[in-house]
């Protein structure tokens, strides 16, 4: 008996992958379990039958893309009198509690 794990694929999307080639038109991005497996071209993989399918078709797909620069404060408005009325201990236990929050969400 295998594991197999869950596959996801989004399809037709124009794809940057980041190395400084050209957008690779209809593309291919292959999710086995939490593992891009495949990026490429829509028609250099066969997907199989039990693949769950997203189609892109006319949006930009950039997978692996890193946030590399954030600013978190513990603040819940962009007013700056809340800087003045929150502790900095407060805003430390806060931002703790959205980096987590953004890790969940898959931010590297």
């Amino acid at each position: 008996m295998t594991n197999q794990q869950p596959i996801t694929a989004i399809s037709g999307a124009r794809l940057i992958d980041g190395n400084g080639s050209s957008p690779t038109e209809n593309s291919l991005l292959v999710i086995e379990g939490n593992t891009i497996a495949f990026v490429g071209k829509n028609h250099d993989y066969e997907l199989p039958e039990s693949a769950t399918v997203i189609d892109a078709s006319g949006l930009t797909l950039m997978p692996g893309l890193i946030d590399s620069h954030l600013h978190l404060q513990g603040l819940f408005t962009t007013e700056s009198k809340e800087l003045l009325v929150i502790s900095p201990e407060v805003r430390l236990l806060r931002s703790s509690k959205d980096l987590l929050t953004l890790i969940d969400m898959g931010y590297t």
